[in-house]
């Protein structure tokens, strides 16, 4: 029978969640850390939501299940989720044969015809070299809304390459924060530790309106792309529909300091 793993402490002993802006639905949206999950025998068949929402994500494909690490020692000891390709190429992924979270459902936002503000957080570590050219994190297919690695070394919304936060064989905190403008522009600041803050003004306005409705898909591309793949382990996406403010980041980059050992 499969193991449902629910708020398994790494060495820090955090198990609560980093900051909870309102009342639902103004708080986070989807919560995946790699404490809870389904898996047996330590392959993984379903990320499950943190949140209370009940935006969990199963496997790609059920043959090659995403691997758990119990203790990564490149994040403070704490749980982790191995991503990437085995010997044969096959790439290891989650995603929802159903197509089912898309952001609409876990932006709560089901009317607007892009989205205004929202604020994504992710806990990785970079392996090596990613597969093709792009590869997501978080999101669906290439030239849609996904949040991603580009070359393994920058942050991309589908086809817009906004930012790059080092190199290879390193851990990072990133919070990419959306916020949109009264002329109806979105303006995207991402921080990521021991980088410089970007600030990215011109999102492409096709990958925002056309990403809505897209499963989402966690390391790499969805079913018409599955040849891209992150390489690496991802331990934490948090996901909010609301910009956080100056006081509710640092809760999240105190959480990701103390849980992981990742500083600003």
């Amino acid at each position: 029978m499969p193991n449902i793993r629910r708020g398994m402490m790494g060495a820090s002993g955090v198990s609560t969640g980093p900051v909870y802006v309102g009342a639902p639905p103004d708080g986070y949206r989807a919560w995946y850390r790699a404490d809870t999950v389904t898996e047996a025998g330590g392959a993984v068949s379903q990320w499950d939501d943190k949140s209370g929402n009940d935006f969990h994500i199963g496997v790609m494909d059920t043959d090659y299940k995403p691997t758990l690490n119990t203790a990564d020692s490149n994040l403070n000891d704490m749980p982790s989720i191995n991503l990437g390709i085995d010997d044969g190429d096959n790439p290891y992924k989650f995603y929802n044969s159903s197509g089912s979270p898309d952001f609409q459902e876990i932006l709560d936002n089901t009317t607007a015809a892009i989205f205004e503000e929202f604020t994504m957080i992710f806990v990785y570590h970079v392996t090596s070299q990613a597969g093709w050219n792009y590869s997501s994190w978080f999101g669906d297919n290439p030239g849609f809304m996904w949040f991603g690695l580009h070359n393994a070394s920058q942050f991309s919304t589908g086809n817009d390459t906004f930012y790059s936060p080092g190199g290879q064989n390193e851990s990072f905190g990133s919070i990419l924060n959306a916020q949109g403008g009264t002329d109806g522009s979105i303006t995207i600041t991402v921080e990521t530790s021991g980088e410089t803050t970007t600030t990215y003004t011109t999102w492409n306005s096709y990958d925002r309106a056309h990403g809505r409705t897209a499963g989402v898909t966690i390391g790499g591309g969805g079913t018409s792309a599955p040849g891209f793949y992150v390489k690496g382990q991802l331990a934490d996406v948090i996901i909010y529909n609301t910009s956080l403010d100056t006081t509710d980041t640092n809760t999240v980059k105190d959480y990701i300091a103390n849980s992981y050992g990742i500083t600003w």
